[in-house]
């Protein structure tokens, strides 16, 4: 009898981990979003044309899940945590926002563009950044470190630039990180319209 209730009780847990293995957590998903003031800060005779891209990102960041460090060497993917679109679209999508809102203009246009818009499209600035980092960091920190420039319709470069934010989420789950993201992504934004308003005020073009 003793012999049968073994046998029971193993069937039994075995079952239950069939059923365990059955089951998979849902799967959340998650957006940067722009968060500049809807206020023009720019007051110029015509809207500026904003051409901004390319934007590069390191391959570790270019995936659907989201990315923390555990350390220095070591990274977490969030398998269950991922963004809703490709990170480089919403990057710059979201500074494209970001940079119309600021400098008052809604003519943003994302780069690169066919060869044969490109031709006939006069743009007064464009913005091409380069990420090195744009996770949460050890110490719980989301950092966004990142080498900026801005050029002209000729492709003369007028602004180079290497900045870093960091910001402390909220709490600790996956959305609190990708608003802490979003935050630091408005800050490289306002830097960036700042570098435009100089040049504007410069008649650099």
């Amino acid at each position: 009898m003793r012999l049968l209730d073994v046998k029971t009780l193993c069937l039994i847990l075995f079952l239950a981990a069939l059923s365990a293995c059955g089951t998979s957590q849902p799967t959340k998903y998650y957006l940067l979003s722009a968060g500049a003031p809807d206020t023009a800060r720019l007051s110029t005779q015509r809207e500026l044309t904003i051409g901004v891209g390319p934007i590069i990102l390191p391959p570790y960041l270019d995936r659907r899940e989201m990315v923390s460090r555990s350390s220095s060497n070591e990274l977490n993917v969030a398998i269950y945590h991922q963004w809703a679109e490709p990170l480089r679209e919403n990057f710059s999508r979201v500074i494209g926002e970001d940079l119309g809102r600021r400098l008052a203009t809604d003519r943003i246009v994302r780069l690169p563009l066919k060869r044969s818009l490109r031709k006939v499209l006069v743009i007064d600035y464009q913005v091409a950044i380069a990420v090195r980092s744009f996770e949460k960091a050890p110490d719980g920190s989301v950092v966004l470190n990142a080498r900026w420039t801005i050029l002209d319709n000729d492709k003369q470069e007028l602004v180079l630039r290497r900045s870093e934010y960091t910001q402390m989420p909220a709490s600790a789950d996956y959305a609190a990180q990708a608003a802490a993201q979003s935050q630091v992504l408005g800050r490289l934004s306002e830097e960036i319209a700042a570098a435009v308003l100089e040049l504007q005020r410069d008649g650099s073009r």
